[in-house]
């Protein structure tokens, strides 16, 4: 299979070369009837992780405060416990970062 090929099958590529080289493999052995499966697989999976690494990016402790302030208080109360590392990439916060990006809901 080309790139070419590769690319067209797999609409949302992963970011990490690494990691394409695995989905083009698995593609290339796998049997004809898994290929839509696991290009599908692979396309939603490079999606959301995407989406996530771009939450994850540039946040800061701001950005982080901002979200707690509009989260029911005992729900901010554990995030706060957390601490902002151990939050910054939880779903609920890079969920509310993409769509205050304007990169999906939020």
């Amino acid at each position: 299979m080309t790139e070419e090929e590769f690319d067209r099958l797999i609409y949302v590529s992963h970011p990490k070369e690494r990691i394409r080289a695995k989905q083009r493999a698995r593609l290339e052995n796998c049997p004809a009837d898994e290929v839509e499966f696991n290009r599908l697989f692979f396309t939603y999976g490079n999606a959301a992780y995407r989406y996530s690494d771009l939450a994850s990016r540039s946040v800061t402790q701001e950005d982080y405060e901002d979200w707690l302030e509009g989260l029911p208080k005992k729900i901010a109360a554990d995030f706060r416990r957390k601490g902002f590392e151990s939050s910054k990439n939880a779903l609920p916060f890079t969920s509310s970062r993409n769509g205050a990006a304007g990169h999906g809901h939020g």
